[in-house]
């Protein structure tokens, strides 16, 4: 699971990428949609986690790996949110609780 993928909330320097690629810039010009081309809110699995970790336990997942969003516990150089080290602490503590082992990514 990529956090960027997959918890919404996006505003990095992936996301700046996303946006300057030269195919999006052509379909916006074309007035196309590019919402699928572009990450946004995603799934929010940022929010809804506990529903997502649920489904992975039915399914019987064992294992499941995982990333940081360094960008949310970094913000800034050599400035780490605290509060988002705890929201990762509960997502470990999440896959736990249902028998599920977590393998971060960095």
């Amino acid at each position: 699971m990529s956090a960027h993928q997959v918890e919404g909330g996006n505003h990095n320097d992936w996301t700046e990428w996303e946006k300057s690629l030269a195919r999006i810039k052509q379909l916006k010009e074309e007035g196309k949609n590019t919402a699928g081309f572009i990450s946004g809110e995603d799934c929010d699995s940022y929010n809804r986690y506990e529903e997502d970790f649920d489904i992975a336990q039915k399914l019987n997942h064992s294992i499941h790996r995982f990333s940081f969003k360094w960008s949310r516990i970094e913000s800034e150089e050599w400035k780490f949110d605290e509060m988002e080290i705890e929201h990762y602490k509960r997502l470990i503590d999440a896959f736990r609780n249902r028998g599920i082992e977590p393998m971060m990514t960095l």
